[in-house]
């Protein structure tokens, strides 16, 4: 079976006493004077009263164990929040490195007497040290918990839906756009206004600058984002079920639904297996939806994470609800899955079952900078209002048999802008010798990841053309799309595509290296 995952431990638990704590939302954050790791933002549920975010860490998923029982309490930071409750936020990244949030919790919930508005906080996280700004910090229109942001080829960030008041409830059908260079909020027209039967949707930006959303409703469109309207798609009458499922863009223009369950209705209901595809990569009301093929598992409350090669993994979730709504038999390993096939050749490789806590619902998956997953956090499936604080490495199959990887060991130009050159040059070595036999080359750049609840609003993979191999040097073309490239930080990824392990595409660097993308 592919694939492995690392033993089980607890997250963010510091040696000098602090305890562990559950991870909701986590955001790989990158500086240069980090290397070639990025540091993971991790987020708990925050309190109420007052509202602050105490549970959130900074940590070094690279840093050496340190011991045996606990080796990471010193891999971590505190970076509590005093001002917002950042639970159900929605978040990515900027231009500049720094991670935005916006919303969070319910100003008042609890308090029976109250409509119990949203946040309409918008908190910022990082550039060079790893604190919170305290000055000059934006404000939305409107308080949206389950916002999903969208960063543009500019650098701004479109923010949609929300629930915008809790008793009753008020999902807001307005969006709004934050201008990083002048950071303030704008409303957008009426024309962009979307209403979801359930916030959180997967939006996505297109190659030609369109916003594409992608459900979980059966019912599709996309936005142009110059005249804010939308246009609808054919709708997924393949893969219909809306709830829980996870959703990602392997390439830019292809998206990938993944999973999910009908409405249950009161009854017990299983989720479902189907994997479905678009090519949005140039809209229209004739785009449409087809089945790619069926997961090993049924799973919901899973999370879908592109990898350095180009598959996808979809991690944990669980098979279904009860007739009270409450998770049930949780899925206790990963699938692996080339997006690229045609339906007719789909083929899922499915992990060994692990040994640890299982993840569901409030679970998150992220890729770090080795290739690795991070999976942690997760509600109960036993305890109610129990989560667990735990986390643990998957190792995709591309690790299996410790294969021979490349090793960057240097990039002739990392700030990647109009002026640079258009060729970039980098130079490889191997982990050991000797090197393999005749490797046959892909260049790709990934987004770090900006997760929770099953989505990764941040994710992106961009295939690089080669222009030429000689030696140990691979030159490529620098990007010149901003819509399939949005400015920041991504991770550049060498990958030898010549026999790779089974349930892979091929064996990526042994270390990503970071590259600022700046229009």
């Amino acid at each position: 079976m592919p694939g492995s995952w690392e033993s089980q431990l607890p997250f963010g638990r510091f040696a000098n006493g602090f305890q562990s704590t559950c991870v909701i939302h986590a955001a790989a954050w990158y500086n240069p004077e980090f290397g070639n790791t990025a540091r993971i933002v991790a987020i708990d549920g925050g309190q109420n009263f007052p509202f602050s975010t105490p549970s959130a860490r900074c940590f070094d998923p690279l840093m050496p164990p340190i011991g045996t029982e606990d080796p990471y309490t010193n891999a971590y930071r505190d970076i509590p929040n005093d001002r917002t409750n950042l639970f159900c936020s929605g978040h990515c990244p900027l231009g500049d490195g720094s991670l935005f949030f916006a919303s969070g919790q319910f100003w008042e919930l609890g308090n029976p007497n109250s409509i119990q508005p949203a946040t309409r906080n918008c908190e910022i996280f990082g550039f060079v040290q790893p604190q919170w700004r305290r000055a000059n910090l934006p404000t939305l229109h409107v308080g949206r918990w389950y916002p999903t942001l969208v960063r543009d080829g500019v650098g701004d960030v479109l923010i949609f839906s929300g629930e915008k008041q809790y008793n009753p409830r008020h999902v807001e059908a307005s969006a709004e756009i934050y201008r990083a260079a002048q950071n303030i909020i704008e409303k957008l027209s009426s024309g962009a206004d979307i209403l979801l039967v359930n916030p959180y949707g997967f939006f996505f930006l297109l190659p030609a600058g369109q916003v594409f959303f992608a459900g979980g409703d059966q019912n599709t469109k996309f936005l142009n984002t110059v005249r804010n309207a939308w246009t609808n798609t054919q709708p997924n009458s393949v893969h219909p079920e809306r709830n829980h499922c996870t959703s990602c863009m392997y390439e830019p223009g292809m998206v990938l639904k993944i999973g999910g369950y009908a409405d249950p209705q009161g009854q017990a209901i299983n989720a479902v297996r189907t994997v479905s595809r678009i090519d949005v990569t140039s809209p229209s009301a004739s785009s449409s939806w087809i089945k790619l093929g069926d997961l090993i598992r049924r799973r919901c409350n899973a999370t879908s994470v592109t990898l350095p090669e180009g598959s996808i993994a979809v991690v944990a979730g669980n098979e279904g609800v009860d007739s009270t709504g409450k998770n049930i038999n949780p899925v206790l390993t990963a699938e692996f899955f080339d997006p690229f096939v045609a339906p007719a050749q789909f083929t899922t490789h499915e992990t060994p079952l692990f040994a640890g806590d299982p993840r569901g619902y409030h679970s998150v998956a992220l890729l770090v900078s080795d290739g690795r997953i991070f999976v942690g956090g997760g509600d109960s499936f036993t305890t109610p209002n129990q989560r667990y604080r735990t986390f643990q490495m998957l190792r995709p199959p591309y690790f299996d048999g410790s294969p021979n990887r490349p090793v960057i060991n240097s990039v002739s130009d990392t700030l990647w802008s109009p002026q640079s050159s258009l060729s970039v040059s980098i130079g490889f070595g191997w982990e050991s010798s000797p090197p393999p036999a005749n490797p046959t080359w892909e260049v790709a750049l990934l987004a770090p990841g900006s997760v929770t609840h099953g989505f990764d609003m941040n994710q992106r993979r961009i295939a690089l053309k080669i222009e030429s191999v000689t030696g140990d040097t691979i030159t490529v073309e620098r990007p010149g799309n901003a819509n399939e490239v949005p400015p920041g930080w991504y991770m550049l990824w060498l990958i030898n595509k010549t026999s790779p392990p089974t349930g892979s595409r091929g064996v990526p660097s042994k270390l990503a290296a970071w590259v600022r993308v700046a229009w």
